[in-house]
């Protein structure tokens, strides 16, 4: 079972933070799009999904907006996609955002690279609106 946390940006250690920088500069990534390409702009809303088995980074995730509309854009590493990491995470971040008082979903633009993770992206997004279903903004 994978055990999976979040953390802010800003919470990351010296150690998270070279792992991470590593796997985003690895040349597999050059064309994912999302987190990754705001990851060093972005001031707030940015948070990190932690393997606790290993202590790595092994996602990123923007998640910005209204507390009714939560709209997240997320990113896994090519190492860890297609291994239920990617689930985990989702289902720790619907928990992680309801328990800061986030209470809906928003609109989430589902976009990648030549629509290569699309369908996955789109299981993921219905995975996180199911935590919200009560209050599912994008249909």
């Amino acid at each position: 079972m994978i055990t999976v946390s979040i953390i802010r940006k800003e919470d990351m250690t010296n150690e998270q933070r070279l792992f991470l920088d590593k796997r985003l500069t690895d040349p597999l990534h050059i064309n994912d799009t999302g987190p990754p390409k705001c990851w060093s702009k972005y001031q707030s809303g940015l948070y990190v999904a932690i393997d606790e088995v290993t202590g790595n980074p092994f996602g990123i995730i923007e998640a910005s907006g209204d507390k009714s509309k939560i709209a997240p854009g997320w990113w896994v590493d090519s190492s860890c996609r297609g291994k239920g990491y990617a689930s985990a995470m989702i289902d720790e971040l619907a928990r992680y955002l309801k328990q800061e008082g986030f209470t809906g979903v928003g609109y989430i633009k589902i976009q990648t690279y030549q629509s290569r993770y699309d369908n996955a992206s789109e299981a993921l997004k219905r995975r996180f609106c199911n935590h919200f279903q009560s209050h599912v903004k994008n249909g």
